[in-house]
């Protein structure tokens, strides 16, 4: 009788069938190593097999296809969900839409009205359109710029009022017209689009206290023996604007463009301008005591 040490085996230990004479070698399923290919039993191997075993391979059968199916379908129906969200989506987007322009149309209608109350109404639901609709707030800033051009001289009404004082309307307007503003101006090589035109208008003898006209236009505007204390001009162009007797002491002028802007000894001018284009030469051209604004 042979040694347990001797014959590699350890003692107590039971042998694996496997290893036993005669038996196949392991198949090796190690990297680099190709695996046994599995073939499709005939029908022959089948119908040999016991009763119970061919049960319970039809029944595994059933069951695979039943899962492709169910697969299948929560596919579709998670591609069906996901295109009636995209439909829902897009009804609302349009509805939106429409109210958006619902609410501009009876806005812009509402500003041709004879009642000032009616007017008023209009110019804020249009700020709130500002808020709901960046798409239009170009368009909604150009109607309001219009809009003061038109009314800019008209007599505010009220008691304690004075023929200085600017209508009602058309001070909100003013007032709404920088809102949520990210930039003053869009520059490209050719010049400056101004969102807010204001180009040429007549505020002679008004009061603008405490109104902010950064970055507007105001190009060639007359300005005349207006009062613009502690208003906002920053980065505002006022080219060839008429600033003769304007009360200007207050004013924040920082960036501001004043080239061929005229202006008289009546003029009160901020002690510092704080970087405003074109004034430390304010007194280059003079012309029946009209200075005209030049660059250095």
């Amino acid at each position: 009788m042979s040694d347990p040490a001797e014959s590699g085996t350890p003692p107590n230990e039971p042998v694996d069938p496997a290893d036993a004479e005669g038996a196949s070698p392991p198949l090796a399923t190690g990297r680099g190593r190709r695996r046994a290919r599995i073939t499709e039993p005939t029908q022959q191997e089948l119908d040999a097999l016991p009763v119970e075993q061919r049960l319970e391979l039809l029944s595994r059968r059933r069951a695979g296809r039943h899962q492709t199916l169910n697969s299948i379908g929560i596919l579709f129906g998670v591609v069906f969900t996901l295109a009636g969200l995209v439909a829902t989506w897009l009804t609302l987007h349009n509805a939106e839409q429409g109210q958006i322009t619902d609410r501009y149309n009876k806005a812009t209608e509402q500003l041709s009205s004879s009642d000032p109350a009616v007017r008023l109404s209009a110019i804020y639901a249009l700020r709130r359109l500002l808020d709901d609709s960046a798409r239009d707030r170009r368009g909604i800033i150009r109607t309001l710029a219009g809009y003061v051009r038109l009314h800019a001289q008209d007599r505010a009404t009220g008691p304690n009022t004075n023929k200085s004082d600017l209508a009602v309307d058309v001070r909100a307007a003013l007032g709404v017209i920088p809102v949520r503003r990210p930039h003053f101006t869009t520059c490209w090589r050719g010049g400056c689009n101004y969102e807010a035109d204001l180009s040429n208008i007549s505020f002679r003898g008004k009061s603008l206290v405490e109104l902010d006209l950064g970055g507007t236009n105001l190009g060639g505007a007359d300005l005349r023996s207006v009062d613009l204390s502690f208003a906002s001009l920053v980065h505002a162009r006022l080219e060839g604007a008429k600033l003769e007797g304007a009360k200007l002491s207050d004013t924040r002028l920082t960036g501001a463009t004043l080239r061929g802007a005229t202006w008289s000894r009546t003029t009160q001018w901020p002690a510092s301008v704080g970087g405003a284009t074109g004034m430390r030469t304010r007194s280059a051209e003079r012309k029946k005591g009209i200075y005209v604004v030049t660059l250095p």
